[in-house]
Protein backbone atom coordinates (compact mmCIF):
# COMPACT_ATOMS: atom_id res chain seq x y z
CA UNK A 1 0.00 0.00 0.00
CA UNK A 2 2.67 2.55 0.96
CA UNK A 3 4.44 1.60 -2.51
CA UNK A 4 1.42 2.51 -4.30
CA UNK A 5 1.43 5.58 -2.76
CA UNK A 6 4.97 6.59 -3.33
CA UNK A 7 4.23 5.94 -7.12
CA UNK A 8 1.24 7.59 -7.67
CA UNK A 9 3.42 10.86 -5.72
CA UNK A 10 5.92 10.31 -8.25
CA UNK A 11 3.71 10.29 -11.06
CA UNK A 12 1.92 13.24 -9.94
CA UNK A 13 5.25 15.41 -9.45
CA UNK A 14 6.47 14.03 -13.12
CA UNK A 15 3.40 15.68 -14.34
CA UNK A 16 3.56 18.76 -12.38
CA UNK A 17 7.58 19.25 -13.54
CA UNK A 18 6.58 18.54 -17.28
CA UNK A 19 3.88 21.21 -17.36
CA UNK A 20 6.26 23.41 -15.83
CA UNK A 21 8.64 23.05 -18.48
CA UNK A 22 5.92 23.68 -21.35
CA UNK A 23 4.28 26.60 -19.12
CA UNK A 24 7.92 28.08 -19.32
CA UNK A 25 8.78 27.47 -22.93
CA UNK A 26 5.61 28.96 -24.03
CA UNK A 27 6.12 31.76 -21.60
CA UNK A 28 9.63 32.20 -23.27
CA UNK A 29 8.57 31.95 -26.79
CA UNK A 30 5.62 34.86 -25.62
CA UNK A 31 8.28 37.05 -24.46
CA UNK A 32 10.56 36.91 -27.60
CA UNK A 33 7.95 37.35 -29.88
CA UNK A 34 7.44 40.53 -28.33
CA UNK A 35 10.44 41.52 -28.03
CA UNK A 36 11.55 40.75 -31.46
CA UNK A 37 8.73 44.01 -31.63
CA UNK A 38 11.31 46.38 -30.49
CA UNK A 39 14.24 45.35 -32.77
CA UNK A 40 14.31 47.02 -36.16
CA UNK A 41 12.47 45.64 -38.69
CA UNK A 42 14.39 43.79 -41.11
CA UNK A 43 16.88 43.06 -38.90
CA UNK A 44 18.30 39.51 -38.33
CA UNK A 45 18.12 39.74 -34.94
CA UNK A 46 14.84 40.23 -35.36
CA UNK A 47 13.84 37.86 -37.57
CA UNK A 48 16.00 34.97 -35.41
CA UNK A 49 14.16 36.02 -32.44
CA UNK A 50 10.74 36.30 -33.68
CA UNK A 51 11.37 32.46 -34.96
CA UNK A 52 12.34 31.18 -32.17
CA UNK A 53 9.38 32.94 -30.28
CA UNK A 54 7.15 31.53 -32.44
CA UNK A 55 8.50 28.15 -32.81
CA UNK A 56 8.45 27.81 -29.14
CA UNK A 57 5.16 29.44 -27.92
CA UNK A 58 2.84 27.78 -29.72
CA UNK A 59 4.55 24.53 -29.88
CA UNK A 60 4.68 24.15 -25.95
CA UNK A 61 0.81 25.05 -25.84
CA UNK A 62 -0.08 22.58 -28.44
CA UNK A 63 2.48 20.14 -26.54
CA UNK A 64 0.17 20.63 -23.17
CA UNK A 65 -3.10 20.33 -24.77
CA UNK A 66 -2.01 17.30 -26.86
CA UNK A 67 -0.81 16.00 -23.70
CA UNK A 68 -3.76 16.81 -21.53
CA UNK A 69 -5.99 15.45 -24.79
CA UNK A 70 -3.68 12.42 -24.52
CA UNK A 71 -3.56 12.08 -21.03
CA UNK A 72 -7.26 12.21 -21.20
CA UNK A 73 -7.58 9.57 -24.64
CA UNK A 74 -5.09 7.19 -22.80
CA UNK A 75 -6.74 7.31 -19.69
CA UNK A 76 -10.09 6.51 -21.67
CA UNK A 77 -8.22 3.54 -23.31
CA UNK A 78 -6.83 2.45 -20.17
CA UNK A 79 -10.63 2.52 -19.09
CA UNK A 80 -11.64 1.03 -21.83
CA UNK A 81 -9.39 -1.69 -21.84
CA UNK A 82 -9.37 -2.37 -17.93
CA UNK A 83 -13.12 -2.79 -17.89
CA UNK A 84 -13.10 -4.86 -20.91
CA UNK A 85 -10.75 -6.95 -19.91
CA UNK A 86 -12.11 -7.42 -16.18
CA UNK A 87 -15.58 -7.85 -17.77
CA UNK A 88 -14.15 -10.65 -20.20
CA UNK A 89 -12.37 -12.12 -17.28
CA UNK A 90 -15.35 -11.67 -15.09
CA UNK A 91 -17.21 -13.61 -17.79
CA UNK A 92 -14.93 -16.09 -18.10
CA UNK A 93 -15.15 -16.73 -14.62
CA UNK A 94 -18.50 -16.41 -14.37
CA UNK A 95 -18.78 -19.17 -17.01
CA UNK A 96 -16.42 -21.32 -15.83
CA UNK A 97 -18.26 -21.21 -12.04
CA UNK A 98 -21.45 -21.90 -13.92
CA UNK A 99 -19.90 -24.48 -15.82
CA UNK A 100 -18.77 -25.84 -12.63
CA UNK A 101 -21.80 -25.30 -10.84
CA UNK A 102 -23.48 -27.38 -13.28
CA UNK A 103 -21.29 -30.15 -13.28
CA UNK A 104 -21.21 -30.01 -9.83
CA UNK A 105 -25.17 -29.57 -9.15
CA UNK A 106 -25.29 -32.96 -11.52
CA UNK A 107 -22.79 -34.74 -9.47
CA UNK A 108 -24.64 -33.59 -6.27
CA UNK A 109 -28.11 -34.63 -7.67
CA UNK A 110 -26.75 -37.49 -8.81
CA UNK A 111 -25.39 -38.55 -5.39
CA UNK A 112 -28.03 -37.13 -3.87
CA UNK A 113 -30.84 -39.27 -5.83
CA UNK A 114 -28.40 -42.14 -4.99
CA UNK A 115 -28.18 -41.82 -1.73
CA UNK A 116 -31.53 -40.86 -1.33
CA UNK A 117 -32.65 -44.09 -3.25
CA UNK A 118 -30.31 -46.03 -1.18
CA UNK A 119 -31.58 -44.96 2.06
CA UNK A 120 -35.31 -44.90 0.86
CA UNK A 121 -34.56 -48.87 -0.19
CA UNK A 122 -32.87 -49.54 2.98
CA UNK A 123 -35.82 -47.77 4.98
CA UNK A 124 -38.12 -49.43 3.09
CA UNK A 125 -36.79 -52.95 3.78
CA UNK A 126 -36.10 -52.08 7.38
CA UNK A 127 -40.23 -51.01 7.78
CA UNK A 128 -41.25 -53.96 5.43
CA UNK A 129 -39.23 -56.36 7.84
CA UNK A 130 -40.47 -54.84 10.95
CA UNK A 131 -44.18 -55.23 9.21
CA UNK A 132 -43.33 -58.92 8.63
CA UNK A 133 -42.35 -59.51 12.15
CA UNK A 134 -45.71 -57.70 13.47
CA UNK A 135 -47.54 -59.55 11.76
CA UNK A 136 -45.78 -62.68 12.84
CA UNK A 137 -46.43 -61.99 16.45
CA UNK A 138 -50.04 -60.67 15.62
CA UNK A 139 -50.73 -63.81 13.65
CA UNK A 140 -49.49 -65.42 16.63
CA UNK A 141 -51.38 -63.55 19.28
CA UNK A 142 -54.53 -64.32 17.28
CA UNK A 143 -53.97 -68.08 16.88
CA UNK A 144 -53.57 -67.90 20.92
CA UNK A 145 -56.33 -65.55 20.99
CA UNK A 146 -58.37 -68.06 18.87
CA UNK A 147 -57.16 -71.09 20.89
CA UNK A 148 -58.48 -69.60 23.67
CA UNK A 149 -61.61 -68.43 22.99
CA UNK A 150 -62.14 -72.20 21.21
CA UNK A 151 -61.01 -73.20 25.12
CA UNK A 152 -63.77 -71.15 27.09
CA UNK A 153 -66.45 -70.63 23.79
CA UNK A 154 -68.20 -73.65 25.51
CA UNK A 155 -68.16 -71.62 28.77
CA UNK A 156 -69.57 -68.85 27.29
CA UNK A 157 -71.95 -70.84 25.73
CA UNK A 158 -73.23 -72.73 28.89
CA UNK A 159 -72.92 -69.07 30.49
CA UNK A 160 -75.37 -68.07 28.21
CA UNK A 161 -77.61 -70.77 28.40
CA UNK A 162 -77.22 -71.16 32.33
CA UNK A 163 -78.29 -67.37 32.19
CA UNK A 164 -81.66 -67.85 29.48
CA UNK A 165 -82.59 -71.05 31.71
CA UNK A 166 -82.40 -69.49 35.06
CA UNK A 167 -79.40 -71.41 36.28
CA UNK A 168 -77.85 -69.84 39.07
CA UNK A 169 -75.33 -72.33 40.61
CA UNK A 170 -73.75 -75.39 40.13
CA UNK A 171 -72.48 -77.78 43.38
CA UNK A 172 -70.57 -80.78 43.47
CA UNK A 173 -73.09 -82.30 46.23
CA UNK A 174 -75.92 -81.68 48.12
CA UNK A 175 -73.97 -80.33 51.01
CA UNK A 176 -72.18 -77.57 49.23
CA UNK A 177 -75.38 -76.79 47.67
CA UNK A 178 -77.62 -76.58 50.23
CA UNK A 179 -74.83 -74.02 52.11
CA UNK A 180 -75.68 -72.14 49.17
CA UNK A 181 -79.15 -72.22 49.10
CA UNK A 182 -79.88 -71.72 53.13
CA UNK A 183 -79.95 -67.73 52.09
CA UNK A 184 -82.75 -68.35 50.34
CA UNK A 185 -84.81 -70.49 52.62
CA UNK A 186 -84.15 -68.21 55.51
CA UNK A 187 -85.29 -65.23 53.27
CA UNK A 188 -88.61 -67.58 53.28
CA UNK A 189 -88.86 -67.88 57.27
CA UNK A 190 -88.37 -64.09 57.19
CA UNK A 191 -91.46 -63.35 55.46
CA UNK A 192 -93.74 -66.03 57.13
CA UNK A 193 -92.41 -64.53 60.38
CA UNK A 194 -93.41 -60.51 58.93
CA UNK A 195 -96.96 -62.18 57.71
CA UNK A 196 -95.65 -61.31 54.33
CA UNK A 197 -97.87 -63.08 51.83
CA UNK A 198 -96.12 -66.23 49.46
CA UNK A 199 -93.79 -67.68 51.78
CA UNK A 200 -93.32 -71.18 50.87
CA UNK A 201 -90.80 -74.20 51.31
CA UNK A 202 -91.43 -77.40 49.32
CA UNK A 203 -89.85 -79.85 49.61
CA UNK A 204 -89.65 -83.84 47.25
CA UNK A 205 -87.52 -86.20 48.49
CA UNK A 206 -87.13 -89.88 49.37
CA UNK A 207 -86.83 -90.09 52.95
CA UNK A 208 -85.62 -86.54 54.42
CA UNK A 209 -82.89 -87.76 55.73
CA UNK A 210 -80.42 -85.85 53.59
CA UNK A 211 -82.05 -82.86 54.18
CA UNK A 212 -82.03 -83.79 57.92
CA UNK A 213 -78.88 -84.86 58.39
CA UNK A 214 -77.26 -81.66 56.73
CA UNK A 215 -74.85 -79.82 59.19
CA UNK A 216 -72.67 -76.62 57.00
CA UNK A 217 -71.26 -73.81 58.30
CA UNK A 218 -74.57 -71.54 57.39
CA UNK A 219 -76.94 -74.63 57.16
CA UNK A 220 -78.45 -76.92 59.84
CA UNK A 221 -81.15 -79.15 58.34
CA UNK A 222 -83.28 -79.47 61.66
CA UNK A 223 -82.53 -75.70 62.77
CA UNK A 224 -84.03 -74.90 59.27
CA UNK A 225 -87.24 -77.15 59.72
CA UNK A 226 -87.78 -76.20 63.52
CA UNK A 227 -87.74 -72.15 62.42
CA UNK A 228 -90.27 -73.39 58.91
CA UNK A 229 -92.34 -74.74 61.68
CA UNK A 230 -92.19 -72.67 64.36
CA UNK A 231 -92.79 -69.50 62.15
CA UNK A 232 -96.44 -71.08 61.47
CA UNK A 233 -96.89 -68.87 58.23
CA UNK A 234 -95.00 -70.66 55.60
CA UNK A 235 -96.63 -72.68 53.10
CA UNK A 236 -94.72 -76.34 53.60
CA UNK A 237 -95.20 -79.30 52.01
CA UNK A 238 -92.96 -82.45 52.31
CA UNK A 239 -93.66 -85.33 50.43
CA UNK A 240 -91.59 -88.98 50.63
CA UNK A 241 -91.66 -91.73 48.75
CA UNK A 242 -94.49 -93.92 50.23
CA UNK A 243 -92.72 -96.38 52.86
CA UNK A 244 -94.77 -99.28 51.51
CA UNK A 245 -92.46 -99.19 48.04
CA UNK A 246 -90.03 -97.68 49.71
CA UNK A 247 -87.35 -100.99 49.62
CA UNK A 248 -87.30 -100.42 45.53
CA UNK A 249 -84.97 -98.13 46.17
CA UNK A 250 -82.73 -99.36 48.49
CA UNK A 251 -81.87 -102.23 46.49
CA UNK A 252 -80.92 -99.75 44.10
CA UNK A 253 -78.60 -97.78 46.88
CA UNK A 254 -77.55 -101.11 47.93
CA UNK A 255 -78.97 -100.67 51.52
CA UNK A 256 -80.67 -103.01 53.51
CA UNK A 257 -84.27 -104.15 53.73
CA UNK A 258 -86.49 -102.20 55.68
CA UNK A 259 -84.05 -99.13 56.19
CA UNK A 260 -85.32 -97.03 54.19
CA UNK A 261 -89.08 -97.47 55.09
CA UNK A 262 -87.55 -97.24 59.03
CA UNK A 263 -85.81 -93.74 57.79
CA UNK A 264 -89.20 -92.19 56.43
CA UNK A 265 -91.01 -93.40 59.48
CA UNK A 266 -88.38 -91.75 62.10
CA UNK A 267 -88.42 -88.61 60.30
CA UNK A 268 -92.41 -88.62 60.00
CA UNK A 269 -92.04 -88.75 64.28
CA UNK A 270 -89.42 -86.33 64.19
CA UNK A 271 -91.53 -83.38 61.79
CA UNK A 272 -94.62 -84.46 64.06
CA UNK A 273 -92.73 -83.85 67.79
CA UNK A 274 -91.70 -80.19 65.90
CA UNK A 275 -94.81 -79.08 65.30
CA UNK A 276 -95.12 -79.84 61.10
CA UNK A 277 -98.58 -80.81 60.54
CA UNK A 278 -99.89 -83.63 59.22
CA UNK A 279 -101.59 -82.22 55.91
CA UNK A 280 -98.31 -80.80 55.01
CA UNK A 281 -96.89 -84.56 54.58
CA UNK A 282 -97.82 -86.66 51.75
CA UNK A 283 -96.52 -89.61 50.28
CA UNK A 284 -96.01 -90.65 47.00
CA UNK A 285 -95.93 -93.78 44.95
CA UNK A 286 -92.74 -93.66 43.18
CA UNK A 287 -89.00 -93.19 44.15
CA UNK A 288 -88.39 -89.61 43.04
CA UNK A 289 -85.68 -88.78 40.76
CA UNK A 290 -84.43 -85.58 42.14
CA UNK A 291 -84.84 -84.82 45.31
CA UNK A 292 -85.75 -81.02 45.07
CA UNK A 293 -86.32 -77.96 47.42
CA UNK A 294 -88.30 -75.09 45.96
CA UNK A 295 -88.95 -71.53 47.14
CA UNK A 296 -91.18 -68.42 46.15
CA UNK A 297 -88.11 -67.44 43.67
CA UNK A 298 -85.72 -70.14 43.86
CA UNK A 299 -85.37 -74.09 43.48
CA UNK A 300 -82.58 -76.77 44.58
CA UNK A 301 -82.53 -79.62 42.76
CA UNK A 302 -79.98 -82.61 43.11
CA UNK A 303 -80.63 -85.61 40.90
CA UNK A 304 -80.69 -89.40 42.46
CA UNK A 305 -78.00 -91.65 40.62
CA UNK A 306 -79.22 -95.36 40.31
CA UNK A 307 -76.53 -96.69 42.70
CA UNK A 308 -75.05 -94.14 45.02
CA UNK A 309 -77.47 -91.66 47.75
CA UNK A 310 -77.95 -88.59 45.88
CA UNK A 311 -76.72 -86.24 48.50
CA UNK A 312 -72.75 -87.59 47.15
CA UNK A 313 -73.86 -85.99 44.07
CA UNK A 314 -73.70 -83.02 42.18
CA UNK A 315 -77.05 -79.96 42.46
CA UNK A 316 -78.05 -77.31 41.28
CA UNK A 317 -79.67 -74.28 41.89
CA UNK A 318 -81.84 -72.16 39.40
CA UNK A 319 -84.22 -69.18 39.75
CA UNK A 320 -87.22 -68.00 38.31
CA UNK A 321 -87.34 -66.06 34.97
CA UNK A 322 -89.54 -63.66 33.52
CA UNK A 323 -90.49 -66.43 30.56
CA UNK A 324 -92.03 -68.93 32.83
CA UNK A 325 -92.83 -71.04 29.43
CA UNK A 326 -89.15 -71.86 29.01
CA UNK A 327 -86.93 -72.00 32.51
CA UNK A 328 -86.30 -74.96 34.75
CA UNK A 329 -87.85 -73.12 37.59
CA UNK A 330 -91.10 -73.54 36.51
CA UNK A 331 -90.79 -77.03 34.52
CA UNK A 332 -90.07 -78.72 38.01
CA UNK A 333 -92.49 -76.25 39.84
CA UNK A 334 -95.37 -77.83 37.59
CA UNK A 335 -93.73 -81.59 36.97
CA UNK A 336 -91.86 -82.24 40.30
CA UNK A 337 -93.50 -80.68 42.45
CA UNK A 338 -97.39 -79.21 42.19
CA UNK A 339 -98.74 -82.28 39.82
CA UNK A 340 -96.97 -85.12 41.95
CA UNK A 341 -98.54 -83.19 44.83
CA UNK A 342 -101.87 -83.53 43.82
CA UNK A 343 -101.58 -87.21 43.34
CA UNK A 344 -99.69 -87.71 46.31
CA UNK A 345 -101.33 -89.91 49.77
CA UNK A 346 -102.17 -87.97 52.70
CA UNK A 347 -100.79 -89.80 55.33
CA UNK A 348 -102.82 -92.57 56.85
CA UNK A 349 -104.44 -91.31 60.86
CA UNK A 350 -102.95 -94.85 61.78
CA UNK A 351 -99.66 -94.49 60.43
CA UNK A 352 -99.48 -90.84 61.84
CA UNK A 353 -100.33 -91.66 65.64
CA UNK A 354 -97.73 -94.56 65.65
CA UNK A 355 -94.85 -92.14 65.11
Amino acid sequence: MAKKKEFSDEVKNAKLLRNSILWSLALVGGLTVILSFFLPVGDVANQVIRSIGLTVAPSSFVTFFLSKYVNSITGQSIKKTTESAVTESFDNSLKKLESLIDENYKTIDETLKSDLKKSFVETTDEVIAHLKQLSESVSKEQNATQDQIRKIAPGFSLLASGTKYGVENIHINRSQALESFAPSMDAEVQKAFKKEPGARIWITSSSIKGFLDAVTLHFDGRKTIENIAECGGCDLRIMMTDPEIANLRANQEKRNEGEIPNEIKMNVAYLKRIGVQKDAIKFYRGTPTVFAIATSDRMFLNPYPYQIEAFRCFSIIVMKTNNPSSDIFHQYLRYHFEEPWESATMIAQTYWEEC
